[in-house]
């Protein structure tokens, strides 16, 4: 659950230097106790990256961040300094052969194809979580031209924007928390683009009739697995479902649970993350 982070407070900056390894399990460790304060400056062209984290109280630190060796570095900030700091650290980011995130800080008057714009939030990513690029980049292979696509646990829009620029005929997109679907409509308004946006718990807001030919899940592995038996009656006869969010180490525990109703057909892995595309066993019915 996220926290509120307040314009008020006064804030002490500290940094640190992590691996590729640590950048990802502290990236699943922000995401799971809804630690907000922070960002991480990655390098390209290097493995490491630089963390950078935003504390109240030094005695704060969450015991999960112990293992970094962390600097202290700035004391008074307020979360507009930061936020900035963390603004120039921003940078385009390629999602897949076709598609690049632009991260601006105004709406851009003119747009080049194959760019997804988007003003950083606090709350969202802006693309460059592993999980996020391996999804876009099986939605990509999964060819959404024509196609009628749904977006489960849609956060910032990324991937239903993805969806969209890649010709889908329309792309339903859900969450259950009001400021991803804030995001969503804004992603939607910058790009010029067509997205039915609904508030939902999973799938719960969808109609008994309503199907899909593509369907993108970009969630924890608790969620991907409590949604197999609900997300049959949605997908088309020869649907296809993309699948991301899952830690490498948790990929088995995955296919356990939904190899009785699914064929893995496709996966891809990006450092401790996997994804993969799956299409219903003929059993499964609809």
């Amino acid at each position: 659950m996220r926290r509120e982070v307040s314009l008020l407070i006064e804030y002490i900056h500290f940094s640190g230097i992590v691996s590729q390894e640590q950048k990802d399990l502290l990236q699943e460790d922000f995401f799971s106790y809804g630690f907000n304060e922070y960002y991480i400056d990655e390098d390209p062209e290097n493995t490491r990256a630089t963390l950078h984290i935003f504390l109240s109280n030094a005695s704060q630190l969450p015991n999960w961040l112990e293992s970094i060796t962390l600097q202290r570095q700035e004391e008074g900030l307020t979360i507009n300094n930061w936020i900035e700091e963390w603004k120039k650290s921003l940078k385009p980011i390629r999602l897949t052969d076709r598609i690049t995130v632009v991260p601006v800080e105004q709406p851009p008057k003119i747009r080049q194809t194959g760019r997804i714009y988007l003003i950083p939030g606090l709350a969202f990513g802006t693309g460059s979580h592993e999980s996020t690029r391996l999804a876009a980049r099986l939605l990509e292979a999964a060819e959404p031209l024509g196609k009628r696509v749904l977006d489960i646990g849609c956060g910032s829009g990324i991937l239903s924007s993805v969806a969209f620029l890649l010709g889908a005929k329309s792309v339903v997109a859900l969450d259950n928390d009001p400021l991803a679907l804030e995001k969503t409509a804004e992603i939607a308004e910058i790009n010029e683009i067509c997205l039915d946006i609904r508030k939902s718990d999973l799938v719960s807001s969808l109609r008994e009739d309503e199907d899909f030919d593509l369907i993108v899940a970009n969630l924890n592995e608790t969620l991907l697995c409590s949604l197999k038996e609900s997300i049959i009656p949605h997908m088309a006869e020869k649907g296809r479902l993309v699948i991301s969010g899952i830690l490498k180490s948790n990929e088995e525990l995955v296919r356990s649970a939904l190899r009785q109703l699914f064929e893995f057909t496709e996966v891809l892995e990006e450092g401790d993350w996997v994804s993969s595309i799956l299409t219903k066993r003929l059993s499964s019915g609809r």
